[in-house]
């Protein structure tokens, strides 16, 4: 029934289409997108404030570049899974539905025909998402030791060059590097076996509905019409296949990063607040200490650090502390405003003992 004076109608029609697809295309772009990227922000802050409140002896087991890199690329894998993954998901799965419901709607039974190959998708992203998983990490893993190696050799750079070590941490840097690399082209060949798998699915439903659909409008079964409506629709499934491919890789990367990002942000603070008492001290901290018989021995260790050392310093009294090197001097200092903690009752501030005192209170002091 199409005639030339309806043409100018169609093109509109079609004009109209794209540009609401659009509108509607930035629209998501900017709600979904920007979401992730408001999420990103929150992590960051609370990944950094709890690197904030871990003790010293976290950092001194911890390579520092390894939580660079978790602060870095794990959290930006982490982003485009709850953004960019979620944006495309939802947008493929409605064109995927509305496209085999137009499919129905013209012949159900080349749609099923259609439809067969498409449990070998279910089967290939099975197969192939934990493979994909995995390599992230253990890439993820690498680039931490990359960047472990540099910041170490950066901040020691004055030791790397006042004994000519530099040949040493080229060649380090260079294996660890080239591992890197070995470790992302094994990421690679997996992906481009994974991808043209999906083409693949979607190649058979092209030549069932060539073969099944060709031979029905020669039959006069369906219209010539239908036909290339029901092509066009099969088109339309190619995108939701190929993105549903990326998704699943983007969930894989940003599964592997979240999991290394909880392990930092599950780690429990050595030292806080569990023994405070928030009414103590209500007239502020005047600075009288006191310490008792204070022994301290690091975790780990058997040798005793202080052994049953007492004193008592007045408020603007000076106190000297002598001692040779290891003998504990900067342990006793750094005893007093908990960044190791003392035994209970050892070190006293005011009459109070120093782990009845809130942390922020004590320090800030």
């Amino acid at each position: 029934g199409a005639t030339r004076g309806r043409l100018p109608m169609y093109g509109a029609a079609l004009l109209g289409l794209a540009l609401a697809d659009g509108g509607c295309r930035y629209l998501m772009r900017k709600r979904l997108i920007g979401a992730s990227r408001d999420i990103e922000y929150a992590l960051r802050n609370d990944f950094f404030a709890h690197l904030q409140r871990l003790p010293l002896s976290y950092y001194q087991s911890s390579r520092i570049g390894d939580l660079m890199s978790r602060a870095s690329s794990d959290l930006g894998a982490v982003r485009m899974m709850v953004g960019p993954a979620v944006m495309y998901f939802s947008g493929t799965a409605l064109g995927f539905v509305i496209a085999v419901a137009l499919m129905v709607a013209i012949d159900p039974w080349l749609t099923l025909l259609a439809l067969l190959p498409m449990p070998l998708v279910s089967i290939s992203a099975h197969l192939f998402g934990r493979a994909i998983h995995d390599r992230f990490d253990r890439i993820q893993a690498q680039l931490s030791t990359l960047s472990a190696v540099v910041q170490e050799s950066l901040s020691g750079v004055r030791v790397v060059r006042a004994y000519r070590q530099e040949p040493y941490e080229l060649a380090r840097f260079a294996e660890a590097n080239d591992e890197y690399v070995r470790r992302n082209r094994g990421l690679i060949r997996l992906q481009s076996a994974f991808y043209p798998s999906l083409s693949f699915c979607f190649g058979l439903s092209a030549l069932i509905v060539l073969l099944v659909g060709g031979t029905a409008v020669v039959n006069g079964r369906i219209t010539l019409g239908d036909f290339v409506a029901f092509s066009r629709y099969l088109v339309l499934l190619s995108w939701p296949l190929i993105a549903f491919g990326w998704v699943i890789n983007i969930v894989q990367r940003g599964v592997a990063s979240w999991t290394r990002m909880l392990e930092v942000m599950d780690t429990v603070p050595a030292i806080g607040d569990i023994d405070a008492d928030p009414s103590a001290l209500p007239d502020g901290i005047r600075g009288r200490l006191e310490v008792r018989h204070l022994s301290c021995t690091y975790p780990g260790t058997t040798t005793p650090v202080l052994v049953d050392v007492s004193f008592t310093a007045e408020p603007g009294q000076t106190i000297a502390i002598v001692g040779g090197t290891g003998s504990g001097k900067s342990t006793l200092v750094q005893l007093i405003p908990r960044l190791h903690e003392p035994p209970l009752g050892t070190i006293i501030v005011d009459g109070a003992d120093v782990r009845h005192l809130p942390l922020a209170r004590l320090r800030r002091s």
